[in-house]
C-alpha cells in the first residue's frame, strides 16, 4: 500500500508544481483519507493551503505532519513562517505569495 500511496503524493506534487490546485488538493485529500498522519501528504496540503491564502488550514496541516516527523526541517520552516503570517499583517504580504512554500516529497 505504501508504494501506492508515494505514487499517488508524486501524482500530486506534479500537479501542485503545474499550478493545477484542484487536483493536487483532490489527491492528497486522497492520501489522508487513507493515512491520516501521512506527513509528507499533510505538508504538501499545507503548502497548497498557504499558496491560497488559507493560513489557520496550512497550520493544522503543518501540526500534523510535524507531529509525525519531527526531524523535517522544512516542515518547521514552513510552520514557523505561516504562524508569523497569522501574526503579522506585514509579514503575510511578504509570504502569501504563490509558491513561497514549495510542495515537498521527503519520502
Amino acid at each position: 500500500m505504501e508504494l501506492r500511496l508515494d505514487d499517488t503524493l508524486q501524482r500530486g506534487i506534479e500537479s501542485h508544481k503545474e499550478g493545477q490546485v484542484e487536483d493536487a488538493e483532490r489527491i492528497y485529500s486522497a492520501i489522508l483519507k487513507a493515512q491520516p498522519k501521512h506527513p509528507d501528504a499533510n505538508y504538501n496540503m499545507g503548502a497548497l493551503a498557504v499558496s491560497v491564502g488559507k493560513i489557520q488550514e496550512a497550520l493544522l496541516f503543518f501540526k500534523i505532519a510535524l507531529e509525525a516527523n519531527p526531524s523535517i526541517g522544512q516542515y518547521w520552516l514552513s510552520y514557523i513562517r505561516s504562524g508569523l503570517i497569522e501574526r503579522w499583517d506585514v509579514l503575510a504580504e511578504f509570504y502569501t505569495y504563490p509558491n513561497i512554500i514549495e510542495p515537498l516529497n521527503i519520502s
